[in-house]
């Protein structure tokens, strides 16, 4: 929730935690907890500098996400289809 605030100006008010991914560079390893955020306040921008975009589940292989992101789009996209988001 901190990351959201700091990096997006938004606050989470509801989440479903969908797995944690680890991935091996060759210069150092990382763990990346994803969240699914259904709900939220606030508008999101790129604070830190950062583009952003909304994109449809079927186009996230498209979008050039880095090499460790890669495994949480199938997760992601399940988890989508479970539930009813906001409008």
């Amino acid at each position: 929730m901190r990351e959201l605030r700091e990096e997006l100006g938004v606050t989470a008010r509801t989440l479903i935690p969908l797995g944690t991914f680890a991935h091996d560079y060759p210069e150092r390893s990382v763990q990346i907890l994803l969240w699914l955020v259904t709900a939220f306040d606030g508008e999101p921008a790129g604070l830190d500098g950062q583009a952003l975009r909304w994109t449809a589940p079927a186009e996230l292989n498209d979008c050039g996400l880095l090499e460790a992101d890669l495994p949480m789009i199938g997760p992601l996209r399940q988890a989508l289809l479970a539930v009813t988001l906001p409008p």
